[in-house]
């Protein structure tokens, strides 16, 4: 029943997620929109899923060694773990920096631990938990799913770099088989949560939801800004799920 689950949950969590993004924004503004539809997919799918699958005395071991690891982490997977902060440090982080203040650096950290924790219980942590010896299942599967929910909150606020919405869903897909790869073979999420200032470039600008004006909103998606998970890095006024 619980395996069943799994291999249904990205469908129904791209149909949920998708609808509640929707609605929210439609009742509330977009702003809050968005930030309602990473509420209910960050309690909802990434921690009471697991939580249901495995209980909630095991979902902390995944941030050790949770699951039957496949090989060590080799030393080009700790440096292809570091491509995406690079990237996203490389394009905004610099210039965002310098005109940021306490609270956009304090949320944009918090908002980062917490979607690279998030994530990585139910994509890496979960799915390798339940499925730990099938690659198929334990890691190329959620790898799409977790590349294919990225389409949720852009039906908020869409990309708008070249090739657009899939251009983001694919580049978060590449970055959930680097991350995936690095937690497989470790036997836990902690490596392969440790991309925080890519996770946290996902997010949608919200300086209005901190009381901040909206060139503060611009510059806490530097801050925070590519879902999953890096993806999207330079993009200031739009966002989306990830990574992703």
């Amino acid at each position: 029943m619980k395996k069943f689950a799994l291999l249904v949950t990205p469908w129904l969590l791209l149909g949920s997620t998708t609808s509640v993004f929707r609605r929210l924004a439609a009742r509330l503004g977009p702003k809050w929109g968005y930030f309602g539809g990473f509420l209910f997919y960050w309690l909802f799918w990434c921690l009471l899923l697991p939580m249901w699958v495995l209980g909630p005395r095991r979902l902390p071991a995944l941030f050790r060694e949770g699951f039957a690891p496949l090989a060590r982490p080799t030393r080009s997977d700790l440096l292809l773990l570091a491509v995406p902060p690079m990237v996203g440090y490389s394009l905004a982080f610099p210039r965002a920096l310098a005109q940021a203040n306490k609270k956009i650096v304090l949320a944009s950290a918090v908002q980062a631990l917490v979607n690279a924790s998030a994530e990585e219980l139910l994509w890496r942590g979960t799915y390798q938990a339940v499925f730990p010896r099938s690659f198929a299942l334990g890691y190329l599967y959620p790898s799409v799913g977790f590349a294919l929910w990225h389409y949720a909150p852009q039906v908020v606020f869409p990309s708008r770099y070249p090739g657009g919405a899939t251009s983001f869903v694919v580049s978060a897909g590449l970055f959930g088989l680097l991350w995936g790869r690095v937690a497989s073979r470790s036997g836990s999420i902690e490596l392969s949560r440790a991309h925080l200032p890519a996770r946290g470039r996902a997010r949608r600008p919200r300086g209005d939801l901190l009381g901040g004006s909206q060139q503060s909103g611009r510059l806490d998606h530097q801050l925070c800004g590519g879902d999953s998970r890096g993806c999207d890095p330079g993009q200031q006024t739009t966002d989306s799920a990830s990574m992703d």
